[in-house]
């Protein structure tokens, strides 16, 4: 019965020419399907998307015309195209063979299609997909013609279909005819079955898919091949099932999915038991009887079981007649077997092919900021559960649209979980689209896949551990600059206080005082924030002194983009104050407490300015003060720490809808206006060891 080998040379001629495929599930119903429930259903790939490549509406997120989900479905039907080659030709794989030969006639098999790099009809292989993600990544970046966004979601568009292709090929390994190498040039009863019955599988809830076992990928198998083959192989063909050991398929974590297929499921074409497929046979199967028509029930013993094997016609099932011959036309694979046989397949079909997808994208990355004294100022992180050795790079996108190369980090080696401190970046680039926001790269050896690819969007969190200058390591405005035009020190001629800012052992240390009988406002400042305020630019407030209107001094560091994962910590180490006794018997527009002293963050959605601010118990924290929400540091250290969306609502009650803006971060003591004066110096202390935005 098993006649396929025979007509091979004659029929694939026929195949490539004419409207009838070897496919085996359907390619614009079935495998489509396939390939979407096995993208949303995994939690693993859609933290994913919105975590590293930065797609807040995960599997939903338009990327070059059509949502991420729709390019994989794409690649489930594109997978069968038959030109300009008829690719279905190579959806075949017996695991019982040498790699070599396991494939139809002299066509690569399944898993070698999924590998064979560089092919001259193969486009999508495993290694083409990841040179796609690598493009996508960094633009195709060459220092003469950089990259553009376009291109980049063209690549990441190509990356998903190609993956989408690979999930069709490891799907195909649950169809009896393709492990078989039942060419079935008209039909296959299992492929037809699915096709006209997809919404009842749908509706019986097999398209449910399992968490696949990564231990699969460990040791690939592949005959002669073995040398070459990558580790997803694994997933069709692990050589562990060698025609006389069905057991071991039962146990899906380490087993190949044409091996479980071929052991345990019969094809139209080779409904029997050879030589060259010994299983399934007569000592797997007890008899029962369903109505009119006689069964073989799958029992325990020789792998997979529990469900109906075949169902008998004119002849015994294994030789002899069964009874008085009849003109039934009904398969001994019919509709009730059928059925069986896709409960157990179209879930594997969808596991395996989620495992795929998952494993291709595997690879995560982080840049984070330290605060660690005497530390690196950033690290990168290996948040994989395989090491990380290669080369990783940093990319950004100008105003334009266009990818540049930022920095490059070569023959790094970061172990699973681990991070790797790096010395100072280079400043940032003045034409960035989104400060602080990179797209980080990877490619080299993951785990045991060598010449993998994994990248990361990372936001590289605003660090200030203050430097040797008087500015830090960011471009402050110091508190002789007409900050939002008060004239907070001295600009007016009035001698009625001092004001100090300097830098010691890498500590901002900042001293204000008020002389004694003065009550004028006195403050002392520095400010970071954006060219611009209120719209015009910064420069227009400072009539007294041009110093710090130069560009030099602006828009490098902000405005940043800030979300729901983005968290501030400032490191306080002294925050003290000598202000007195004030008299409380003052109008309403001045009276309170006489000083008051911490940092400030400000924050713009577009519409609406909000701002949050840290300080320490005691520091006489003002209504007219712009301060939103006060937090207090607990211990020696003084360390504050808290989400921004949280802490908004906290406050409020509302949490931010959407990504916000950080427009300016200021750290300010003040000197009230008093009433009346006072017969002693006022003094405000504070030392800010660092202060930190960061995305965690």
């Amino acid at each position: 019965m098993n006649r396929n080998l025979v007509v091979f040379s004659a029929v694939s001629v026929c195949l490539a020419l004419s409207s009838v495929s070897a496919s085996a599930y359907e390619k614009k119903k079935v495998h489509p399907e396939i390939n979407e429930q096995a993208i949303t259903q995994s939690v693993a790939l859609e933290e994913f998307w919105g975590v590293q490549l930065g797609f807040p509406l995960g599997v939903k997120q338009p990327i070059n015309g059509k949502k991420v989900f729709e390019w994989f479905k794409d690649g489930g039907t594109d997978e069968d195209a038959k030109l300009p080659h008829p690719r279905f030709l190579h959806h075949f794989h017996d695991p019982l063979q040498d790699w070599g030969q396991s494939g139809a006639s002299h066509y690569l098999s399944l898993p070698l299609w999924a590998q064979s790099y560089p092919g001259i009809y193969q486009k999508n292989s495993w290694q083409h997909a990841r040179d796609y993600y690598y493009r996508a990544l960094t633009g195709d970046w060459t220092e003469s013609t950089p990259g553009t966004r376009n291109f980049s979601e063209q690549m990441f568009a190509e990356t998903f279909r190609s993956v989408g292709m690979l999930m069709h090929l490891v799907a195909d390994a649950s169809v009896p005819a393709h492990v078989r190498n039942d060419l079935h040039p008209v039909f296959d009863s299992y492929e037809l079955y699915t096709e006209k019955h997809l919404k009842v599988l749908k509706s019986n809830q097999m398209f449910i898919a399992a968490d696949l076992s990564p231990t699969i990928f460990d040791n690939p198998a592949g005959n002669s091949f073995a040398s070459t083959m990558l580790p997803i192989s694994a997933l069709w063909d692990r050589d562990q099932y060698d025609g006389s050991n069905p057991g071991i398929t039962a146990t899906d974590a380490i087993i190949g999915l044409a091996e479980y297929t071929n052991a345990n499921f019969y094809s139209d074409e080779s409904v029997e038991a050879t030589e060259a497929q010994p299983y399934p046979n007569e000592n797997c199967v007890e008899g029962e009887w369903v109505g009119q028509r006689k069964y073989y029930r799958k029992s325990e013993g020789c792998g997979e079981s529990g469900y109906l094997l075949v169902a008998e016609n004119y002849y015994s099932f294994w030789g002899g007649l069964s009874g008085v011959e009849t003109n039934s036309s009904i398969s001994v694979l019919d509709p009730l077997v059928l059925n069986g046989y896709a409960s157990l397949l179209v879930p594997k079909a969808v596991t395996y092919a989620k495992g795929l997808a998952e494993y291709f994208f595997r690879g995560k990355l982080a840049l984070r900021s330290s605060v660690a004294d005497g530390g690196d100022r950033y690290s990168i992180y290996n948040l994989s559960d395989e090491e990380m050795s290669g080369d990783f790079s940093l990319y950004y996108d100008d105003t334009s649209g266009n990818r540049h190369l930022f920095s490059t980090l070569d023959n790094m080696t970061i172990a699973a979980g681990e991070g790797v401190g790096l010395q100072d970046l280079p400043s940032p680039p003045r034409d960035a689209s989104d400060v602080g926001e990179y797209i980080l790269a990877f490619r080299g050896t993951l785990g045991s896949e060598t010449d993998a690819v994994a990248g990361a969007v990372v936001k590289l969190g605003l660090l200030e551990g203050w430097g040797n200058d008087i500015k830090g390591n960011y471009p402050w405005l110091l508190a002789d600059t007409d900050i939002v035009g008060w004239n907070v020190v001295d600009a007016n001629g009035l001698e009625f206080g001092d004001e100090q800012v300097s830098v010691v052992d890498g500590r901002l240390i900042m001293e204000n005082s008020r002389y004694a009988n003065k009550v004028d406002y006195h403050a002392n400042a520095v400010v970071l924030m954006d060219a611009e305020y209120d719209g015009q630019n910064y420069c227009a407030h400072m009539a007294y002194d041009m110093e710090y209107c130069s560009e030099s001094d602006f828009g490098i560091n902000l405005p940043r983009t800030v979300d729901e994962n983005s968290w501030i910590t400032v490191k306080v180490d002294e925050m003290t104050s000598v202000v007195g006794e004030v008299d409380q018997d003052c109008p309403w527009y001045i009276g309170g407490d006489a000083g008051e002293q911490g940092v400030i963050f400000y924050f713009d959605d577009g519409t609406n300015q909000a701002s949050l601010a840290v300080t320490l118990p005691g520091q006489h924290p003002r209504s007219s003060w712009p301060v939103d929400l006060q937090r207090n540091g607990d211990g020696t250290l003084n360390e504050i720490t808290f989400n921004i969306f949280d802490a908004f609502f906290e406050n409020s009650g509302v949490r931010p809808g959407r990504p916000i803006k950080l427009t300016k971060i200021e750290i300010r003591q003040d000197l009230m206006l008093l009433c009346r004066s006072v017969s002693f110096s006022q003094q405000q202390r504070m030392v800010v060891d660092s202060l930190m935005v960061e995305q965690r």
